[in-house]
């Protein structure tokens, strides 16, 4: 049997060649796996039928890359596979990288241009590689890395990424258990009014206290439980307890201006049918007045499902929440979007702060995006804020608001809690700005 679709070679015909792979020939043989990036926005945005047919057009630029006798199959969905016998390092690298090319041009789907790439694996039979279920594991785990990597790129397996998924598998069966024993804790930054000093509002940023490894940064384990899916019961979580401290702090702080708490969600939440109903079920029981939640989701989170992220926002919207563009810079959202999505907010990313006064490039671009925010009715908050000549310079080109180390590091709420009644620390800084000009 073949693929239906495409007319390759199907999964249990690329087993059966592996399967037949005795201990000499394995050692010649390598393995490629070929992942479309994003494929399934195609669906979501085109419909199935032209994501049909851009897989029978990725089939076809696969049949290009490979050598006479190379076994291409199509192990299902947007999955690809190359056995290639009689191959050393460099000939599977080779087709690897003309895979990349290949896969790099624009398709035409439906009419339209469609932009689509593809991570590559690559395994090599070696004295490693023992059998061929480990040589198509390790051609996985390569082609995984390359996904990790930043997709669009190919990566040849090496032992060291066993390790990783060792490691990986264990974390994630500790991240499950991590909300249950009562391991995740808050931190939070202070968000400052730049033109009067005030505290404007607070980030809420997740940590794992891991009994074990200690104290971990979102980084460690947020992209983990995107990719099982624990980040919808995390998120969840995260949100319950950030809006119960927000609505604590507001009671605090009687007759003056509502504190807004601010919080990240991950584009798998705002994919999930009952986020907004989690999030008006929360704001009720919390008693948080939904105009003091700011939920930010990153510039890249919005274009990987621009329509559900849309649809989301305008129920949140209409809910009276805010939603905010985090990182904004770093992805490639259109002014179409933009408008469409009606957030309230752009957060510029610490990246482009980092080089003000000294990078004209970042200098330019953060001018560039305060000046789109003001065009466009939108606040802008800095992030990553660290000097005074920062805040001076940002100041200056009208950035209402900024948060960063300067003013204070993400603490723990007990050590905020004093901050958020009378924000000396943050006037402080405040008052050493060189006066404007």
């Amino acid at each position: 049997m073949r693929d239906g679709l495409t007319g390759l070679a199907n999964r249990s015909q690329l087993i059966v060649a592996l399967a037949a792979l005795d201990a000499t020939r394995l050692l010649t043989s390598a393995l490629v796996f070929v992942d479309l990036d994003d494929f399934k926005d195609v669906n979501d945005t085109y419909g199935d039928a032209e994501g049909d047919e851009l897989l029978r057009t990725a089939a076809a630029r696969m049949r290009s890359c490979i050598r006479p006798g190379d076994l291409l199959a199509r192990l299902g969905g947007d999955e690809f596979a190359v056995l290639l016998e009689g191959a050393d390092i460099d000939a599977s690298e080779d087709l690897a990288r003309r895979a990349v090319e290949a896969m790099s041009v624009p398709f035409t789907v439906g009419g339209q241009l469609c932009h689509v790439t593809a991570s590559v694996g690559v395994a090599v039979g070696t004295a490693d590689i023992i059998n061929p279920q480990v040589l198509l594991r390790s051609a996985d785990l390569a082609m995984y890395e390359a996904k990790a990597r930043g997709k669009g790129r190919f990566v040849r397996f090496d032992v060291t990424m066993s390790d990783a998924l060792t490691l990986r598998t264990r974390t994630e069966g500790e991240l499950r258990q991590a909300i249950e024993n009562d391991e995740l804790v808050l931190h939070y930054q202070p968000i400052m009014d730049v033109g009067s000093g005030d505290m404007a509002g607070v980030e809420a940023l997740v940590r794992w206290q891991h009994p074990v490894r200690g104290l971990l940064g979102p980084d460690e384990f947020i992209p983990l439980a995107e990719r099982t899916g624990a980040i919808v019961a995390l998120g969840a979580w995260v949100l319950g307890t950030a809006c119960r401290q927000g609505a604590t702090w507001q009671a605090s702080r009687p007759g003056e201006k509502p504190l807004v708490i601010s919080v990240n969600v991950s584009a798998r939440q705002l994919d999930e049918p009952s986020f907004v109903v989690t999030v008006s079920q929360i704001l009720a029981d919390t008693g948080l007045d939904p105009m003091s939640l700011c939920l930010e989701v990153t510039e890249t989170a919005v274009m990987s499902n621009p329509a559900g992220v849309q649809q989301a926002g305008q129920a949140l919207r209409d809910l009276g929440v805010r939603l905010s563009i985090d990182d904004f810079g770093t992805g490639y959202a259109s002014l179409t979007y933009l408008r469409r999505l009606q957030a309230c907010e752009l957060k510029i990313d610490r990246s482009f702060v980092d080089g003000l006064g000294h990078e004209l490039d970042d200098t330019a671009i953060v001018t560039a995006v305060i000046g789109l925010a003001q065009a466009m009715g939108l606040s802008v908050t800095a992030e990553g804020v660290e000097t005074t000549e920062q805040l001076g310079i940002l100041r200056d080109l009208g950035c209402q608001k900024a948060q960063g180390n300067l003013m204070c590091r993400p603490v723990p709420a007990d050590q905020l809690t004093g901050e958020i009644v009378e924000p000396e620390r943050l006037r402080s800084v405040h008052a050493a700005l060189v006066p404007a000009a």
